[in-house]
């Protein structure tokens, strides 16, 4: 345990190789009973992140029993990180104590200096690199307690009295999250890592003004994507991407209902337009508060920004399109060949008229024809037809081996009539790819559409038109 404690701090390598868990619960869909019930120790795991469940139980007005809040007690020992911005409550026996092993001999066991080092990386990273405000500590050190045995990795607690207006707690061990792993230790200490950059984005969170408790699921899509960015190799949130409501496994689900599976919509925020993009949305997210919703925020920076919406959008459903074996080098997503392969309604042949179908805001919708062994030949052709007041954007994408090809296709009043320049022949797959851009202010809609694709044969014609060869052309600005 100890040597892979110490090649994961300074190398931060490996996988947490852990099959995909269900979705979490929604805080708000359950009872008193329940909630207190789901926030109780248990010997498997409960949920993933607690920081949500806690700001539910401040919300109805209810604590914590005293043994899950595992507060400090007379035999709580205390390390303070040398950088100086935390303090690590940690029990060396009994009940919630970390593992012993100190293979360094400096008197704090390795998980102890491990927690207290990856703290101090995420404020670094998360504050001084990329500009998030940290919580005032006005002189006093940040609380981080080990001393917790509830069955999620972590959780932030809004604590008025704590330096900098919360606290975290991490469980003492990480060993339920890592049943099944190909290196359980290797896995637990990821899990380590990770939840703390998670926890320490939900304290920047409440010392930069959130309000948890109405913002949602958006607290674990930017705790999420945050883990990525503080330690990149650990890749723990693979996990949570191939969750059946993720954007790959269900992209017709909105975002709006965001939670850890989304984060991957902040990866193409940030890869696009830079980190800079999420600190205008923090800032936005604030501003609008307490009656602006969360997705109207990104709205509002983007437009800030210059930036078409729809395009975005549209971009946006495209790359979530090119994932796994259909991912390109070197353009968004930078690890799409990790990420599940994004779930597509097949074209069966051609002509093919799929039902009436309704998608919802911001949402989108993945059709492919298989077109290497299908012995068809010609060019697509699509037609579509949806409410004229949805901003709907649509995109084609042909795809072979050494190619990679989008054509836009515009939407008018809600009608497009397209006929591809290039041979289905040429290519292995042919994606056409719709999205509802629309962002809802308060409640989500849906628009119907209907959509037809048909093939036009095209005699004497030998060659379809070049594209983008090998390397997918990054968009302009980046």
């Amino acid at each position: 345990m100890l040597h892979a404690f110490r090649v994961a701090l300074l190398l931060l390598v490996g996988f947490a190789a852990m099959a995909a868990q269900a979705a979490d619960p929604r805080p708000g869909t359950l009872s008193d009973q329940q909630l207190l019930q789901f926030m109780t120790p248990s010997a498997e795991p409960q949920g993933r992140c607690g920081t949500p469940y806690a700001t539910e139980l401040q919300a109805r007005g209810l604590e914590l029993v005293a043994p899950a809040l595992a507060e400090a007690a007379d035999d709580t020992l205390y390390y303070n990180t040398p950088e100086g911005h935390f303090v690590i409550l940690y029990k060396a026996t009994g009940t919630n104590s970390v593992d012993p092993t100190d293979e360094d001999g400096s008197g704090v066991p390795d998980y102890v200096e491990l927690t207290g080092s990856a703290c101090e990386r995420s404020w670094s990273v998360e504050v001084d690199s990329l500009g998030f405000t940290g919580p005032d500590l006005g002189g006093e050190r940040y609380v981080v307690s080990t001393i917790f045995g509830l069955s999620f990795f972590g959780l932030t607690n809004v604590d008025p009295s704590s330096p900098g207006g919360s606290n975290i707690r991490i469980r003492y061990n990480m060993a339920p999250f890592c049943t099944g792993a190909a290196d359980p230790a290797i896995c637990e200490v990821n899990a380590l890592l990770v939840t703390i950059a998670h926890e320490f984005k939900h304290a920047i969170q409440i010392a930069s003004g959130w309000d948890l408790y109405q913002v949602g699921g958006w607290i674990e899509l930017d705790a999420t994507w945050i883990e990525d960015i503080v330690f990149d190799d650990s890749n723990d949130y693979y996990r949570f991407i191939a969750v059946g409501t993720s954007p790959f496994l269900a992209p017709q689900v909105t975002l709006v209902d965001a939670s850890y599976e989304d984060c991957t919509w902040q990866h193409y925020l940030s890869e696009n337009w830079g980190s800079d993009f999420i600190l205008d949305y923090d800032a936005e997210l604030v501003a609008g508060l307490p009656g602006q919703a969360a997705q109207v925020a990104f709205l509002n920076v983007a437009t800030d920004r210059g930036l078409d919406w729809g395009e975005l959008w549209g971009n946006y459903a495209v790359a979530t399109y090119l994932s796994g074996i259909r991912a390109v080098d070197g353009w968004v997503f930078e690890e799409g060949e990790f990420y599940p392969q994004a779930v597509t309604v097949s074209i069966p042949g051609l002509p093919h008229t799929p039902p009436q179908r309704t998608l919802s805001d911001m949402a989108m919708v993945f059709y492919q024809f298989d077109s290497a062994g299908s012995g068809e030949t010609g060019q697509i052709s699509v037609d579509f037809s949806g409410g004229a007041a949805i901003p709907w954007t649509l995109r084609a994408v042909f795809q072979r081996a050494d190619e990679t090809m989008i054509v836009p296709i515009e939407v008018v009043g809600g009608i497009a009539s397209f006929r591809s320049s290039q041979l289905i022949e040429d290519y292995d797959r042919v994606g056409v790819i719709l999205g509802n851009s629309q962002v809802p202010p308060v409640n989500v809609t849906s628009g119907a559409y209907s959509i037809a694709f048909d093939l036009q044969t095209v005699p004497n014609q030998a060659t379809s038109m070049g594209g983008f060869k090998g390397r997918f052309r990054r968009q302009s600005g980046n």
